[in-house]
C-alpha cells in the first residue's frame, strides 16, 4: 500500500518540483544586475537610489513593514546575512512580502539616460535592449552559431563573415540533423519512462501473484485431508510447499521426494494388498485341486 501511494504521488512531487524550479529560474533572473553606465548619474536623485548598493534602483521592490524601496536582489544578500531582518528597520521580513514598486517610480528609471557600452550612444534604460539588437558596433555571435560555429565579431563585420561560413551554408542541413537528434532523445526518453511503468506494473503482477500463492499455500496447509498425523511429515510436506510454490491442486496426488519414513495407513495398504494376492493364490489352487478331484481316472 505504502508503495502504491508513493507511485500515486510520484508524479504529482514531480510537477510541483518542477513548478519550484520554474518559480528559481524566474527569481534568479529578476535578482540578475546589468551595468549600466549612466550619463550623469550625479544629477540622478537619491530617492531613487538603493540604500544597500547606492546606485539606481535595479528591479525595485518595497518591504512591506517601513515602504522602503531596495533592488530586489540587495535586498535578497542581505536578508541572508542579517537572518531575515530589514536593514532600514530591523523589522523580520522575508522576500515573499515584497511589494512592487509605484508606478512612477518605474516610469522615471526607465527614463534614465545611459551611454551603450559598444557605441557610447546614450539612450533610455528601457530602450537598452532594442538598440542592442542593432547597435552596429556590438559584439555579437555568427547565425549560424547554434550549429556549431564559434565566430564572434562586431555586428557590422557579420555580413562578410557570412559569405564565407561553411556552417551558415549548410545551416538548414545541419538544424535539420539537431532536431532529428532531439526528437530521437525525446523518444528515447518516452520508451525509458514506459520501461519504468511497465517494471511498475509488473512488480505489482508479482506481489498479486505472490499474495495468490501464499493463499493457496495457506489453503493446502489448513486442509484436513492433507494433515499428516507424523510431525515430521508436516515439515516435510511445508517445506516442499514452499520451495515449490505448490498451489493446493499440484499439491494434490503427489508426495515430497525427500520423505524419511511410509505412514501406518500406507503400510496397511501393502499387507491388505499381500493377504488378498495370497487369498486369491489358495482360491486358484483350491479349484484346480478340486478339479483333479473330480476328474475320472483311466
Amino acid at each position: 500500500e505504502k508503495e502504491a501511494r508513493l507511485r500515486e504521488e510520484f508524479p504529482v512531487r514531480r510537477e510541483v518540483e518542477e513548478e519550484k524550479e520554474e518559480e528559481n529560474e524566474e527569481e534568479e533572473k529578476s535578482c540578475k544586475r546589468i551595468e549600466y553606465f549612466y550619463s550623469d548619474e550625479d544629477s540622478i536623485d537619491q530617492d531613487y537610489k538603493c540604500e544597500i548598493c547606492h546606485e539606481p534602483f535595479q528591479n525595485p521592490v518595497s518591504e512591506p513593514n517601513c515602504a522602503t524601496l531596495f533592488c530586489r536582489s540587495c535586498l535578497k544578500a542581505c536578508l541572508k546575512t542579517t537572518n531575515g531582518v530589514c536593514p532600514h528597520c530591523r523589522q523580520p521580513t522575508t522576500m515573499s512580502k515584497a511589494l512592487a514598486p509605484p508606478r512612477f517610480i518605474m516610469n522615471k528609471l526607465n527614463s534614465l539616460l545611459i551611454l551603450c557600452s559598444d557605441c557610447a550612444t546614450e539612450v533610455e534604460r528601457s530602450n537598452l535592449s532594442s538598440h542592442q539588437s542593432v547597435c552596429p558596433k556590438a559584439t555579437i555571435n555568427c547565425k549560424a552559431s547554434d550549429v556549431g560555429c564559434t565566430w564572434t565579431g562586431i555586428r557590422r563585420d557579420l555580413s562578410d563573415h557570412s559569405e564565407s561560413c561553411p556552417f551558415v551554408a549548410l545551416h538548414q542541413i545541419l538544424k535539420d540533423q539537431q532536431n532529428k537528434i532531439k526528437k530521437n532523445k525525446t523518444i528515447k526518453k518516452q520508451q525509458k519512462k514506459e520501461i519504468e511503468d511497465q517494471k511498475l506494473a509488473l512488480d505489482d503482477l508479482r506481489t498479486n501473484q505472490k499474495k495468490r500463492i501464499d493463499e493457496d499455500v495457506r489453503g493446502v496447509l489448513d486442509d484436513p485431508f492433507y494433515l499428516h498425523k507424523c510431525q515430521n511429515c508436516e515439515w516435510v510436506k511445508k517445506d516442499w510447499v514452499k520451495q515449490n510454490n505448490a498451489t493446493q491442486l499440484e499439491w494434490r496426488g503427489k508426495q515430497p521426494a525427500n520423505r524419511t519414513h511410509v505412514h501406518d495407513w500406507e503400510q496397511n495398504r501393502s499387507l491388505l494388498l499381500l493377504l488378498f494376492t495370497a487369498t486369491v493364490l489358495a482360491v486358484i489352487c483350491l479349484i484346480v485341486m478340486l478339479g483333479l478331484m473330480f476328474v475320472p481316472m483311466k
